[in-house]
């Protein structure tokens, strides 16, 4: 794998996160919209056979969503977390961790640890350059 094809798969795991919280907000909107149509059920109305309404469908397509988004992001945090953990330098595994897992910055990490922000980019690519990566 090259750099920038290392690079973008350990921000992947960012961004499949950022994907999951947003289904997960619209997962409970639609969840409090759809308990309170139920509340809103007359028991004196016929009891006959009904069709799956809109937001039904949409909820349950919502979950499906979820649950496939939380398998990947699984998958991607255990494979990530393996490759970090080979990083012998305990610096730069920290590093990598705080930017990738955590989300943190260049910045951030470069006021964090009181580096310059150069600096942190250096070792930031050096370390990434040094990854090996088993993708299946």
């Amino acid at each position: 794998m090259t750099y920038q094809q290392k690079k973008n798969y350990l921000e992947g795991y960012l961004k499949i996160r950022a994907e999951y919280e947003r289904q997960l907000w619209r997962y409970q909107e639609l969840r409090s919209t759809f308990d309170g149509l139920k509340a809103q059920i007359i028991d004196d109305m016929p009891k006959g056979q009904r069709s799956r309404n809109d937001k039904t469908a949409t909820k349950l397509g919502i979950i499906e969503q979820l649950e496939l988004a939380n398998n990947v992001l699984l998958e991607r945090y255990k494979h990530i977390e393996q490759v970090i953990s080979t990083i012998e330098n305990s610096f730069k595994r920290e590093l990598m961790r705080f930017h990738y897992i955590e989300g943190l910055s260049i910045q951030q990490l470069a006021d964090k640890y009181n580096y310059s922000y150069e600096y942190i980019c250096r070792m930031r690519q050096s370390t990434i350059e040094k990854l090996e990566f088993d993708l299946k």
